[in-house]
Protein backbone atom coordinates (compact mmCIF):
# COMPACT_ATOMS: atom_id res chain seq x y z
CA UNK A 1 0.00 0.00 0.00
CA UNK A 2 1.41 3.34 -0.93
CA UNK A 3 1.07 5.81 1.59
CA UNK A 4 0.12 9.66 0.73
CA UNK A 5 0.80 12.46 2.87
CA UNK A 6 -2.09 13.47 4.83
CA UNK A 7 -3.68 10.04 4.50
CA UNK A 8 -6.68 9.52 6.75
CA UNK A 9 -7.35 5.97 7.89
CA UNK A 10 -10.71 5.48 9.58
CA UNK A 11 -10.39 2.00 11.79
CA UNK A 12 -13.22 1.56 14.21
CA UNK A 13 -13.44 4.40 16.53
CA UNK A 14 -10.46 5.55 16.35
CA UNK A 15 -9.28 7.79 13.80
CA UNK A 16 -5.66 7.49 12.40
CA UNK A 17 -3.48 10.26 10.90
CA UNK A 18 -0.51 9.14 8.76
CA UNK A 19 2.31 11.13 7.17
CA UNK A 20 5.19 10.24 5.12
CA UNK A 21 8.25 13.15 5.45
CA UNK A 22 11.35 11.52 4.46
CA UNK A 23 10.76 8.48 4.90
CA UNK A 24 9.31 8.61 8.18
CA UNK A 25 5.70 7.71 9.17
CA UNK A 26 4.18 9.20 11.84
CA UNK A 27 0.93 8.11 13.58
CA UNK A 28 -1.61 10.08 15.59
CA UNK A 29 -4.36 8.32 16.90
CA UNK A 30 -7.71 10.60 18.09
CA UNK A 31 -10.29 9.03 20.43
CA UNK A 32 -13.91 9.43 18.43
CA UNK A 33 -16.80 10.23 21.00
CA UNK A 34 -20.03 7.70 20.65
CA UNK A 35 -23.15 9.31 21.40
CA UNK A 36 -25.36 8.23 23.88
CA UNK A 37 -28.38 6.26 23.10
CA UNK A 38 -31.33 7.30 24.84
CA UNK A 39 -34.42 5.44 25.46
CA UNK A 40 -37.58 7.18 26.65
CA UNK A 41 -39.22 3.75 27.60
CA UNK A 42 -43.20 4.11 26.89
CA UNK A 43 -45.58 3.59 25.66
CA UNK A 44 -47.09 5.54 29.02
CA UNK A 45 -50.80 5.00 29.88
CA UNK A 46 -52.33 6.52 33.25
CA UNK A 47 -55.83 8.33 34.19
CA UNK A 48 -56.20 11.67 35.29
CA UNK A 49 -55.35 12.94 38.46
CA UNK A 50 -52.58 10.09 39.33
CA UNK A 51 -48.79 10.01 38.36
CA UNK A 52 -47.19 8.24 35.76
CA UNK A 53 -43.92 7.67 36.16
CA UNK A 54 -41.48 8.63 33.02
CA UNK A 55 -38.82 5.80 32.87
CA UNK A 56 -35.04 6.62 31.12
CA UNK A 57 -33.29 4.19 32.70
CA UNK A 58 -32.67 2.00 29.76
CA UNK A 59 -30.47 4.86 28.21
CA UNK A 60 -26.89 4.34 28.24
CA UNK A 61 -23.56 5.42 27.03
CA UNK A 62 -21.32 3.03 24.49
CA UNK A 63 -18.16 4.52 26.09
CA UNK A 64 -18.80 6.70 28.92
CA UNK A 65 -21.77 7.38 30.80
CA UNK A 66 -24.72 9.60 31.20
CA UNK A 67 -24.44 12.81 33.58
CA UNK A 68 -28.00 14.91 32.52
CA UNK A 69 -31.53 13.71 31.55
CA UNK A 70 -34.41 16.21 30.63
CA UNK A 71 -37.72 15.75 29.27
CA UNK A 72 -39.87 17.64 27.14
CA UNK A 73 -43.31 16.60 28.82
CA UNK A 74 -45.12 19.34 27.25
CA UNK A 75 -44.48 18.83 23.31
CA UNK A 76 -42.91 21.84 22.85
CA UNK A 77 -39.75 20.70 21.47
CA UNK A 78 -38.14 22.32 24.52
CA UNK A 79 -36.85 19.72 27.00
CA UNK A 80 -37.41 22.26 30.14
CA UNK A 81 -40.22 20.34 31.49
CA UNK A 82 -38.61 18.11 34.04
CA UNK A 83 -35.20 16.47 34.66
CA UNK A 84 -33.78 13.50 36.03
CA UNK A 85 -33.51 9.30 35.01
CA UNK A 86 -37.12 8.85 36.32
CA UNK A 87 -39.63 11.66 36.80
CA UNK A 88 -43.04 11.77 38.54
CA UNK A 89 -45.63 13.67 36.18
CA UNK A 90 -49.53 14.24 36.38
CA UNK A 91 -52.08 15.15 34.37
CA UNK A 92 -55.20 16.80 35.47
CA UNK A 93 -56.60 16.63 31.84
CA UNK A 94 -57.63 13.74 29.32
CA UNK A 95 -54.57 13.94 27.69
CA UNK A 96 -52.35 12.01 24.00
CA UNK A 97 -49.03 13.11 23.24
CA UNK A 98 -45.41 12.56 22.55
CA UNK A 99 -43.13 12.88 25.74
CA UNK A 100 -39.15 13.32 24.81
CA UNK A 101 -36.24 12.92 27.09
CA UNK A 102 -32.78 14.13 25.76
CA UNK A 103 -29.76 12.56 27.30
CA UNK A 104 -26.36 14.35 27.54
CA UNK A 105 -23.07 11.91 28.32
CA UNK A 106 -19.79 13.06 30.03
CA UNK A 107 -18.26 14.20 26.58
CA UNK A 108 -21.09 16.53 26.05
CA UNK A 109 -22.71 14.58 23.01
CA UNK A 110 -26.25 14.43 23.31
CA UNK A 111 -29.47 12.53 22.03
CA UNK A 112 -32.71 12.08 22.23
CA UNK A 113 -36.12 9.57 22.23
CA UNK A 114 -39.33 10.23 22.40
CA UNK A 115 -43.12 7.91 22.91
CA UNK A 116 -46.43 7.89 23.04
CA UNK A 117 -48.43 8.90 26.69
CA UNK A 118 -52.15 8.73 26.83
CA UNK A 119 -54.50 10.15 29.67
CA UNK A 120 -57.51 8.35 30.27
CA UNK A 121 -60.31 9.84 32.51
CA UNK A 122 -60.43 8.59 35.53
CA UNK A 123 -63.62 6.03 36.42
CA UNK A 124 -63.83 6.63 39.78
CA UNK A 125 -65.05 3.70 42.12
CA UNK A 126 -65.15 0.63 40.13
CA UNK A 127 -67.86 -1.91 40.59
CA UNK A 128 -66.79 -5.74 41.11
CA UNK A 129 -68.24 -7.78 38.01
CA UNK A 130 -71.43 -10.33 38.87
CA UNK A 131 -69.50 -13.47 40.20
CA UNK A 132 -66.85 -11.36 41.97
CA UNK A 133 -69.44 -10.04 44.33
CA UNK A 134 -72.32 -12.53 43.91
CA UNK A 135 -70.23 -15.26 45.01
CA UNK A 136 -69.48 -13.92 48.55
CA UNK A 137 -72.75 -12.48 49.06
CA UNK A 138 -73.97 -16.38 48.48
CA UNK A 139 -71.61 -17.95 50.72
CA UNK A 140 -72.68 -15.82 53.73
CA UNK A 141 -76.57 -16.09 53.15
CA UNK A 142 -75.85 -19.56 52.88
CA UNK A 143 -74.31 -19.66 56.27
CA UNK A 144 -77.06 -17.82 57.81
CA UNK A 145 -79.49 -19.90 56.70
CA UNK A 146 -77.82 -22.56 57.43
CA UNK A 147 -77.59 -21.66 61.55
CA UNK A 148 -81.04 -20.64 61.12
CA UNK A 149 -81.80 -24.26 60.17
CA UNK A 150 -79.58 -25.77 62.92
CA UNK A 151 -81.31 -23.19 65.54
CA UNK A 152 -84.83 -24.16 65.11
Amino acid sequence: MRIKKNMVVCLGISLILLAMSAGIVTANSVLINQPPVPDANGPYVGVVGSSITLDASGSYDPDGFIVSWEWDIDGDGVFDDATGETVMWTWNNVHTGVVAVRVTDDAGDTDFDATTVTVNEGGGVEIPEFPTIALPIAAILSLAFFFQRRKD
